[in-house]
């Protein structure tokens, strides 16, 4: 955990992509996620196409073990209670600096 785990308060909920087809897309079931930050600040992105899109929230997850849940196209519900979209996910690595490593997750 980081220094900044005080500023981690937050709770969602993902639903982690796992497929897509001809029926639509496929999720696991609902997994609970404590300890993140939210923030919503909009912000533009590029998604997994490399086309500019806009991010209304994003969280930041200090537990670089689960980036794997924010799979692009997972379903987070936010504490608001609003439903969001993955579009981006990307693991901050200390490399030997004493800084906090993390998983920041761009959400639509």
């Amino acid at each position: 955990m980081s220094d900044f785990t005080d500023f981690n308060a937050h709770t969602v909920t993902v639903e982690t992509l796992t497929g897509s087809g001809g029926m639509g897309d496929t999720f696991a079931a609902p997994r609970t996620v404590e300890g993140v930050q939210v923030d919503d600040a909009r912000k533009v992105v590029r998604d997994m196409s490399a086309r500019e899109v806009v991010s209304e929230t994003t969280i930041f997850d200090d537990d670089t073990t689960r980036a794997g849940i924010y799979a692009p196209g997972s379903k987070v519900t936010l504490p608001s209670g609003r439903g969001a979209a993955v579009i981006t996910v990307k693991t901050l690595d200390t490399l030997g600096v004493d800084l906090p490593a993390h998983v920041e997750v761009n959400l639509t």
